[in-house]
């Protein structure tokens, strides 16, 4: 048992919000120690549980677009969007995330593809007055439409398994801490330092970990914490929370491609839906390739294998519909295969939204999961926001948004 006599945070989840919940807490506590001396200092440890590994499903997996304004116009995470994105910029400029993580901004189009099937020269005249031309990556006859759908006011881009990985080196550095296990159980101590050590972790490797607060940032794994005995009595629904796979494949064309993120529509094709495939150009000339979410979203296992191409959960036949769009689409001779494939379950809840939100039956139990597509957009603020409830800063005057009454895990309960 660790019994350690200290205030003890324990984080699980090592995605972008568990991480970026650890990044916030030990900024927040190096900063009021910084101003406090003696007995006014607060000795904190933070602990990150993670079973597999930083950023090893949804967040190593995405495709690390960032867009405010029009994008989230009229819904619920619109702020939370809005000041997510601001936040982006505000952490590359104080961490370097230009060299560090490939934080930059972006044009960004709509474009619809028919790949097999060339125009006429007359409505490649027609697209050329459009000046659809301003996308010459792609072949030309290959585009039937296009329009500009985001500017470098508004959209941006990261590279998620190099942004999750920074925020965990400025973390570590203010001494936070990584146990890598998963969480077989959660129940309330027995202790006498009940005021410290509330919650007793029971790890996969047999050890324990005592706590004062925790926060479940799972992703879809936040479907299992149903299990744990503090939560035994609360309602199921606070945690259902699912998993959509969807599929990426990095090439590394030989041509330098521009700062164009692409929403890229294929005609004719297959599926009811349509394919929607999403081209991400990165810093170091890779070109990460997305899309193919055809299912449902499903409770994920509960224990994976691997993860990515070979051993984990891709499907073979979806990495391969990648490259042919790829080089399908591409303005080059060269047919190339991708440089890695991989794949992740996105966190998603049937209400659409995520939670943000304490848990009010039990004493320092925070819950952060459910982002979908927009996860590396809104895992920074969502580990911010946390940040802010896990110590007591949800006064309407220091949150990071005005409310929280949309992200609570209350909410649509019956």
């Amino acid at each position: 048992m660790d019994g350690a006599e200290t205030e003890r945070i324990v984080i699980i989840g090592g995605g972008v919000v568990g991480v970026s919940s650890a990044y916030f807490l030990s900024k927040y506590y190096e900063e009021l120690n910084k101003g406090s001396s003696g007995n006014g200092q607060r000795e904190v440890d933070i602990v990150l549980v993670e079973r597999q590994g930083l950023a090893s499903c949804a967040s190593g997996a995405a495709g690390g677009f960032l867009a405010k304004g029009t994008f989230h116009q009229g819904t619920d995470i619109e702020e939370l969007s809005t000041k997510g994105f601001d936040l982006h910029q505000q952490l590359a400029d104080e961490l370097d995330g230009y060299s560090r993580y490939g934080y930059r901004r972006l044009s960004t189009y709509s474009v619809e593809c028919a790949p097999n099937s060339a125009k006429t020269s007359e409505s490649a005249s027609e697209q050329l007055a459009n000046g659809d031309t301003e996308i010459s990556w792609l072949k030309q006859d290959a585009i039937v439409s296009s329009m500009q759908i985001g500017s470098t006011g508004d959209t941006a881009q990261v590279t998620p398994k190099l942004l999750v990985e920074t925020l965990w080196q400025e973390a570590a550095s203010r001494g936070a801490r990584l146990v890598l296990a998963g969480v077989t159980d959660i129940k309330r101590s027995n202790e006498a330092a009940a005021d410290l050590h509330k919650y007793t972790l029971t790890l996969s490797d047999g050890n324990y970990l005592v706590a004062t607060k925790v926060l479940v940032c799972m992703g879809p794994w936040t479907y299992y914490a149903r299990e744990y005995q503090i939560f035994a009595d609360l309602p199921k629904s606070y945690f259902d929370i699912y998993g959509l796979l969807a599929h990426n494949s990095i090439f590394k064309p030989k041509e330098q491609i521009p700062a164009q993120a692409l929403f890229v529509s294929i005609s004719g094709s297959k599926y009811k839906d349509g394919d929607e495939i999403e081209f991400y150009p990165r810093p170091d000339n890779t070109l990460f390739v997305c899309g193919e979410a055809l299912d449902d979203a499903i409770i994920v296992p509960k224990e994976l294998d691997g993860l990515g191409s070979s051993s984990g959960i891709g499907k073979l036949s979806s990495f391969n519909k990648l490259a042919s769009i790829y080089n399908n689409l591409m303005n080059s001779t060269d047919e190339v295969t991708p440089v890695s494939t991989g794949a992740g379950y996105l966190p998603v809840r049937n209400c659409g939204l995520p939670v943000i939100s304490r848990i009010g039956q039990l004493d320092g139990v925070f819950v952060g999961a459910g982002h979908s597509c927009w996860g590396i957009l809104n895992g920074p603020i969502t580990g911010l926001i946390l940040s802010q409830l896990c110590t007591n800063q949800d006064d309407s005057t220091l949150l990071a948004v005005k409310s929280l009454d949309m992200f609570h895990i209350d909410r649509f309960l019956p």
